[in-house]
């Protein structure tokens, strides 16, 4: 009706039944995908012997390890200077929180296999898990962190009312009366002093067990608004759940009253296979079911304002839809507004994340890749059973010659004993001989090839990917190009499939920013390489950072090729100034299965290297004040004892002998300095050449060298 409420218990049983319409629509696919991976594909007793590929199974179990290896590690970066001295804790802490405690490599073991195979789309939901036990303020030796219990800041109210467990905080004081805030500085703290007069039997709660978690939700437990036909799940109106609770925690939650009966799980509600259901149903334990949803009020409510801020509802079903009854509508208790900063703090998104490594459009739920390979799956099916059916039928069959072959012969013939000898009279080839058999076509053959193609394409795994030889009718270029092209389809779903594993981080990190408020430790690496155990808290995490992942580090690598990569960048950026060696030797003795506490040397911190100044003086420098003075600043100065060293040279050097005069030679004339050079003798005369003809004063004689002898 236009004018029903539409935050009434009415009109979430209408949005509730309209998702569990569109979702039987889909249950049986995703239930027959489920079937097949399970090897057990046929909802009958075929009639003949039937033979079943187990397609589904290899292949959601290679592509699932390819997707997501290992919980990668988680870096931070600051959206403010502020907050710059803090990442280096947080995701120290964040890391230990999610790897030591929450799991989440169950989760997305459990998630992949629902968005590989079973329907699509994976569901997870993040919360923060707590129970409370209420103690009087004047219980003996009581402290404050006592009741802090580490997570959860507590109010001690006048009057502690009913609180409902699944908002996962302690009660707060009733409206109007404000409450005391108790803080947890750790272990040491004083006792509470003893409550004032008139409030001796007033109680406050106590955690006794809380936790952070990330638990897989079934797709067949999945509500979702049917409107909806987006990828971005956190766009959505409402997101919720549906499930069974064991009645014993139902009524602890005061969702049903105490004299309430449970009823049996229905079977049809899960992932189950056809020979699977009725299992469930045998269980003699009572459970309550009930739907859990999240939503936007500014969707809802024209008088909110803020469409970020997000409430919850909770239903109970008694005897069908029509008798689930809202027994809780509350604010999110995980988010807190900020009046200061304007902005919300704690888990800003729905808790219920949604993954999808494919979008259909206007189709907010896309089929899985086991949904898509269906029919060449089950070509393969009909092609394995006739290859079955043609050796069953197709079996050798002899003839023999009556004529030739005797009665007793034809006996042990028909009997058809193995490697039985048969005598014969001459050559047996035209007495026994065999029936020709049918012959199994070629094409059958080349449409299971291609069946199996059309499966490669559907799922983008190659041979390579399932760890089979690559066929030899084609080239080496042509499957490296093929590879090629299929590992961009899976690093595209990898980038899908760690952004689903990052909403994760991110809100379990909030929850951290909000419950954490006891004071706990965690190891910190330095920027030398050295590690120091470091204390934190929810106030020393607050802020706004941005989450990130190791690059590669969610998929699985060669152990060699990690070793090399180590290597080479360890030999690339060693000298490098800008760059500590300390964590690059670190990685490559962990590669190498080695220690680094107990392989590396204790480096000291590098001294600043003085600046470097160069004079130039003389001689007669020396005996100005300033220059002495400069000299006497530098690195080393001139000392007392340098002064008398230098003048003992000197002197040294001064008592030497001096060279020798020089010396008359016998002849009496002075010798020259040994190692002089002679003095030059001038020009030297002009040789006239000696030629027959020459030309003398003018006169031309030829023929005789004698100027003498007269011509004839």
């Amino acid at each position: 009706m236009a004018d029903q409420d539409p935050l009434s218990a009415e009109a979430w049983r209408g949005r509730v039944e309209a998702s569990r319409a569109v979702k039987r629509d889909i249950l049986r696919t995703w239930q027959d995908n489920v079937a097949y991976r399970k090897g057990k594909p046929f909802r009958g007793t075929p009639s003949d012997d039937t033979v079943n590929v187990p397609e589904d199974w290899s292949r959601t179990k290679n592509k699932q390890s390819q997707l997501f290896y290992q919980i990668p590690e988680v870096k931070l970066k600051a959206r403010r200077p502020e907050f710059v001295g803090a990442t280096a804790v947080f995701a120290a802490a964040l890391n230990f929180e999610l790897t030591q405690k929450v799991h989440p490599e169950h989760m997305m073991n459990e998630c992949l296999a629902d968005v590989i195979n079973a329907s699509g789309i994976a569901i997870c939901e993040v919360g923060y898990d707590a129970s409370f036990e209420d103690v009087s303020l004047g219980e003996a030796g009581l402290g404050a962190s006592e009741l802090g219990g580490g997570m959860g800041a507590m109010e001690v109210p006048p009057q502690a009312p009913p609180h409902d467990p699944m908002s996962a905080v302690p009660p707060s004081p009733p409206t109007g009366q404000p409450g005391q805030q108790l803080t947890t500085e750790g272990p040491l703290q004083p006792p509470l002093p003893p409550p004032p007069p008139g409030q001796e039997g007033q109680t406050v709660a106590r955690p006794v067990y809380e936790c952070f978690y990330a638990n897989r939700v079934s797709p067949a437990h999945f509500l979702w608004p049917v409107e909806f036909t987006q990828s971005n799940w956190q766009k959505a109106s409402w997101l919720g759940r549906e499930g069974y609770m064991p009645l014993a925690e139902a009524k602890r939650r005061n969702w049903v009253g105490p004299q309430a009966k449970g009823v049996a799980i229905n079977e049809s509600d899960w992932l189950l296979s056809m020979d699977d259901f009725g299992q469930r149903s045998r269980s003699t334990d009572s459970f309550v079911k009930f739907v859990i949803a999240y939503y936007r009020p500014y969707d809802f409510d024209s008088e909110e304002k803020d469409p970020r801020k997000i409430k919850q509802v909770i239903l109970v079903e008694e005897g069908g839809v029509d008798g689930m009854k809202k027994v809780l509508d509350q604010e999110f208790k995980w988010q807190k507004y900020n009046e200061q900063t304007r902005k919300w703090i704690g888990m800003t998104t729905y808790p219920i994340k949604v993954a999808t490594i494919t979008y259909i459009s206007d189709q907010a739920i896309p089929p899985s890749d086991s949904e898509i390979g269906r029919p060449q799956v089950k070509e393969l099916i009909r092609a394995r059973t006739d290859m079955q059916r043609q050796r069953q039928h197709s079996l050798p069959l002899r003839w023999f010659d009556t004529n030739v072959i005797d009665q007793v012969i034809g006996d042990r013939l028909r009997k058809g004993k193995w490697q039985d000898m048969i005598p014969t009279n001459g050559p047996g080839d035209k007495a026994i001989g065999e029936v020709a058999r049918a012959q199994y076509p070629n094409q059958n053959f080349e449409f299971d090839k291609i069946a199996k193609q059309d499966l490669d394409k559907g799922w983008s795994m190659g041979d390579s990917q399932q760890s089979l030889a690559t066929p030899g009718d084609t080239t080496a270029e042509e499957v490296r190009a093929m590879q090629q092209s299929l590992n961009v389809r899976l690093d595209f779903e990898r980038s899908w499939v760690l952004r689903f594993f990052m909403e994760v981080v991110e809100g379990v990190a909030s929850l951290m920013q909000m419950f954490c408020d006891k004071e706990d430790y965690v190891w910190v690496v330095g920027a030398q390489g050295e590690q120091a155990m470091q204390p934190w808290n929810k106030e020393l995490i607050s802020g706004e950072y941005i989450f990130e992942a190791k690059p590669d580090s969610q998929l699985r690598l060669d152990v060699n090729q990690k070793r090399n990569e180590a290597l080479n960048l360890y030999k690339l950026l060693r000298k490098d100034p800008l760059i500590n060696p300390t964590g690059l030797v670190q990685e490559l003795l962990e590669l190498h299965g080695l220690d680094p506490s107990k392989g590396m040397a204790k480096q000291e911190p590098p001294k600043p290297e003085p600046p470097k100044i160069s004079y130039s003086f003389k001689g007669e420098d020396l005996m100005n004040p300033l220059v002495v003075a400069v000299m006497q600043k530098g690195p080393t100065p001139i000392t007392a004892q340098d002064i008398a060293a230098a003048q003992q040279l000197l002197a040294s050097v001064s008592a030497l002998p001096q060279p020798m005069g020089e010396q008359p030679l016998p002849g009496g004339e002075p010798q020259e300095p040994t190692g002089a050079s002679p003095e030059h003798p001038g020009t030297p005369e002009v040789v006239q050449e000696l030629d027959r003809r020459f030309v003398k004063s003018g006169t031309s004689i030829e023929g005789s060298r004698d100027s003498s002898k007269p011509t004839s």
